[in-house]
């Protein structure tokens, strides 16, 4: 018996150093976060767990553009400190930009059309490095006592700040980027890059053929900023996004 179970952990921890291996040409194209804190145009950005969940300021608390790949989230938690958390707009439902929704279990959270699902664990991620990643990470399913859809282009009005949300199909079928001031916050639909934006590895993506439609979308929009996922903030991002690349 024991030698069976041996056998069969020696086979487990060998696929996971294989799936490893063949993930990380991938896996590498993912460019590091600029600071573990990124402050800058009003907003805060905290990395957990490798992406970014930026803080926006309002009137008695706080807004949250996606709540960090950690379940304990404990640098957000630090930065937001006694301020209220008034409402956390998701922009897809991937874990890694989900986790740390746990721990603001009366806030609002609101998502993309048809991304509810995906958020709650009810449903699986298209991407199948995206799918494959959940399980690696260890990361449990969370569904939020309160969740809504908004309705693409729906004017957000929370606690004396006004944000657009926008419907940006593609890296999930209910990813959303947002608009607040003059920052666009784009999830993980494009990320920046060494004076350029561009897409993750595509089999991060539910559907890539829908990301061009959807950056064109958002690169005819008012903004100045890119906030991404996973680098941080991005000047002049209007011309980026319009002279965006694949890589």
């Amino acid at each position: 018996m024991r030698r069976k179970t041996k056998r069969l952990l020696g086979i487990g921890l060998a696929g996971v150093a294989g799936l490893s291996i063949f993930m990380w040409p991938i896996v590498s194209r993912i460019p590091t976060p600029q600071a573990d804190r990124i402050a800058d145009s009003g907003v805060v950005g905290v990395v957990e767990t490798g992406s970014i969940a930026w803080i926006i300021p309002t009137t008695t608390g706080v807004v949250l553009i996606d709540a960090g790949g950690s379940a304990d989230s404990q640098n957000l938690q630090a930065e937001i400190g006694d301020r209220t958390v008034h409402a956390i707009l998701l922009t897809h439902g991937h874990f890694d930009h989900t986790a740390g929704a746990r721990n603001y279990p009366t806030t609002e959270i609101i998502a993309g059309p048809g991304e509810s699902g995906l958020v709650s664990g009810t449903e699986a991620a298209g991407g199948w490095m995206a799918r494959m990643s959940k399980p690696l990470m260890g990361e449990p399913d969370y569904t939020p006592p309160v969740l809504r859809e908004f309705i693409d282009g729906e004017i957000i009005e929370i606690d004396g700040e006004t944000i657009t949300a926008i419907h940006v199909p593609g890296h999930t079928n209910g990813s959303a980027a947002y608009i607040w001031n003059d920052v666009l916050f784009v999830g993980d639909t494009v990320v920046g890059r060494d004076g350029y934006v561009s897409e993750l590895p595509k089999p991060l993506y539910d559907d890539y053929a829908q990301v061009p439609a959807s950056v064109a979308k958002l690169a005819s929009l008012d903004f100045e900023v890119i906030a991404d996922g996973h680098v941080g903030l991005h000047k002049n991002g209007k011309e980026l996004l319009g002279a965006f690349q694949t890589e």
